[in-house]
């Protein structure tokens, strides 16, 4: 009996076909093989977040100390602006060399004192709690006011540190600090434009040569009956009590 010999690869093509055909006929039906067969050989992408999660991160890390450098320059600029600010006033208050001359100063003498010396106290503290005004600066400032830019007089901090502890109308009447400061002051007040206060008047009317600021207030004698009792008003004036 004699054979039909068929071709090797027709045989294989076709049982292939008839596999898969039949397999989607007995599940689902001839549409749901075809989709098995297309879905099965399509690749899988992979999610498209994790991409982008992936590339944010070393952007972020690359500009983030380049932002707190720019921010951190305009900050810096302006402390160095308001510190110039503060330095410019500050010299300006200190500034009296424009204002002419005093009485009796022309005369190369003494200026007459009408504040007592509470009174240039409270000045001075008033003039050293703003910003920017150093003791330094302002007992160079004292120095030139009294006694000229040429000056070698030198008033020491210790100087003003004894002032100060002081209390008393006329309490550090022989101190440099008291003279020099009450000069300053006085040509600060000209310099403003200001008006003489009502005290300043009153110290006029009653120390008419201004106050002595050679002898110690405490070292000076009174006359007058061993019954007698003095005391000292605000002005440093004696009076009986």
């Amino acid at each position: 009996m004699s054979r039909i010999r068929r071709p090797l690869g027709s045989v294989v093509n076709t049982s292939a076909s008839a596999t898969v055909q039949t397999s989607g006929n007995n599940a689902l039906g001839p549409q749901a093989g075809r989709e098995s067969v297309l879905t099965e050989a399509a690749p899988k992408a992979a999610p498209s977040k994790k991409r982008k999660s992936t590339d944010a991160a070393p952007t972020f890390t690359a500009v983030a100390p380049a932002a707190k450098k720019a921010k951190a320059a305009p900050k810096e600029a302006v402390q160095k602006a308001a510190k110039e600010i503060v330095r410019d006033v500050a010299s300006s208050l200190l500034d009296v060399s424009d204002i002419v001359e005093l009485e009796d100063e022309d005369d190369g003498g003494p200026v007459p004192v009408y504040d007592t010396c509470d009174t240039v106290r409270r000045k001075i503290r008033i003039l050293l709690a703003k910003d920017g005004i150093t003791q330094a600066a302002f007992l160079r400032a004292i120095v030139t006011a009294a006694y000229g830019e040429n000056s070698t007089k030198k008033i020491q901090s210790t100087s003003l540190s004894g002032f100060m502890k002081q209390k008393g109308p006329l309490a550090g009447n022989t101190s440099a600090v008291y003279y020099a400061a009450y000069v300053f002051f006085e040509k600060v007040r000209i310099k403003q434009k200001k008006p003489k206060s009502n005290d300043r008047e009153i110290m006029e009317e009653i120390h008419i040569n201004g106050v002595d600021t050679t002898v110690q207030s405490g070292k000076i004698k009174y006359v007058g009956s061993a019954s007698s009792r003095l005391g000292m008003d605000k002005y440093g004036r004696l009076l009986p009590f």
